[in-house]
């Protein structure tokens, strides 16, 4: 069960340090991002490639990112496990007002343990609330750009 944590965590201490090439070993090929509740936006199947594609083009526009993760739950199913968590994502930008937006929820992952090696088939994000400044990804994007 540690390594199913380890897993989860890998995932957000991957993200907020930029770690791409780590972040890409943690997905399977193709797997389901699901940010439907918050987004409005249907899950969507993609290669780890593409996930670092989109993520690596908005990370680093914040000074930087806090995802912290709690309350983990894990179950076995069939030939893998289904883990939820509480996560919580706190970003930053020094120059902006405010200068902090945080979003709240539970994530829900299916992970799959082929030939021992645990990877994540799916990640769904179910919104609870945000606080602070709901520009900063805007702005964060700008700041890429140029």
């Amino acid at each position: 069960m540690k390594e199913l944590e380890q897993l989860i965590t890998e995932v957000f201490m991957a993200t907020d340090t930029h770690e791409w090439e780590t972040l890409k070993k943690c997905f399977t090929t193709p797997f389901t991002l699901d940010y439907e509740s918050m987004s409005d936006q249907p899950p969507s199947k993609l290669t780890p490639n593409q996930l670092v594609e989109s993520w690596s083009n908005l990370m680093p526009g914040f000074d930087s990112t806090h995802h912290q993760i709690g309350n983990i739950v894990i179950t076995k199913v069939d030939s893998g496990f289904h883990v939820t968590c509480y996560g919580t994502a706190t970003h930053y930008i020094q120059d902006a007002t405010p200068q902090t937006w945080s979003v709240y929820g539970t994530y829900e992952f299916d992970i799959c343990a082929e030939n021992q090696v645990l990877q994540i088939e799916r990640m769904k994000f179910r919104y609870k609330f945000q606080t602070g400044n709901t520009n900063l990804p805007t702005l964060a994007i700008e700041r890429m750009k140029s």
